[in-house]
């Protein structure tokens, strides 16, 4: 189909954009770390920072990049989906824009996860390569 190839494009773009967050919190890239992660999560008010830290980054990380390859597609993306919901809550109050600390960047990024969540994968996706109902476009 035409809108195959666009399709992968946006999933790669999509999920490969979570994955340097889930690193920055949990393994350490781009100066980020566990513990700066943690501080973050307190300081919002969200409860069990610890356990929050390592969900988000574990989110972002793992299904950031099942997404970005396009394993478990759906899946990935509600759990970037439900992950973006928690964060769009925290910085509502905050208004609109993204340089004032806003919501527009989660709300995009939430909707681009969401039509994932919808649409899902095809058939170029690493998935595509292990489903009996689709021919892969990786083997021809």
């Amino acid at each position: 189909m035409k809108e195959d190839i666009p399709n992968a494009m946006l999933r790669v773009v999509t999920g490969g954009f979570f994955v340097p967050h889930g690193g920055q919190k949990l393994l350490g890239w781009a100066g980020g770390s566990f513990e700066k992660t943690v501080g973050m999560m307190a300081k919002v008010g969200l409860p069990f920072p610890e356990l929050m830290a390592a969900l988000t980054g574990g989110i972002q990380l793992v299904a950031g990049f099942c997404l970005m390859v396009g394993l478990f597609t759906r899946a990935s993306a509600f759990l970037c989906f439900c992950l973006l919901a928690v964060a769009f809550f925290v910085v509502f109050p905050r208004g609109f824009f993204w340089l004032q600390g806003g919501f527009e960047y989660t709300f995009m990024w939430a909707v681009l996860c969401l039509y994932f969540v919808i649409r899902g994968s095809n058939e170029y996706a690493l998935g595509a390569l292990f489903s009996l109902d689709k021919k892969s476009k990786w083997l021809g």
